[in-house]
């Protein structure tokens, strides 16, 4: 009578006369051989998320007047600030961008 055998049995069984410590197995997942070899094209994030609790409406004409202009700018407060962003600036990375907000240029590859 023949019992079943699991598939980490099989690819366990000694095949060869090297002691278990020496034998090598393929059920070690590869991403522990290799770190890089891990998922790159997800955003690593938590799987839970929550909203921010808010208590109280926040005041915006307190910091910003209405009539003013900023003192860090010529726009009005209700202007959308000028931004250039372009995604794929380095080819042999595996993610990169380039963004210009006013006077702050910044460049990022990974």
């Amino acid at each position: 009578m023949r019992s079943a055998v699991t598939i980490e049995q099989f690819v366990a069984a000694p095949f060869c006369s090297f002691p278990p410590s020496l034998r090598q197995t393929h059920a070690t997942p590869t991403n522990t051989l290799n770190p890089m070899a891990m998922e790159r094209k997800r955003v690593a994030g938590p799987e839970l998320s929550v909203t921010p609790l808010i208590e109280f409406p926040v005041d915006h004409k307190r910091w910003t007047p209405e009539q003013e202009k900023r003192h860090d700018s010529k726009r009005q407060p209700e202007d959308m600030r000028p931004i250039y962003l372009k995604t794929g600036l380095i080819g042999q990375a595996n993610g990169s961008a380039y963004i210009e907000l006013e006077k702050t240029k910044l460049a990022c590859g990974v």
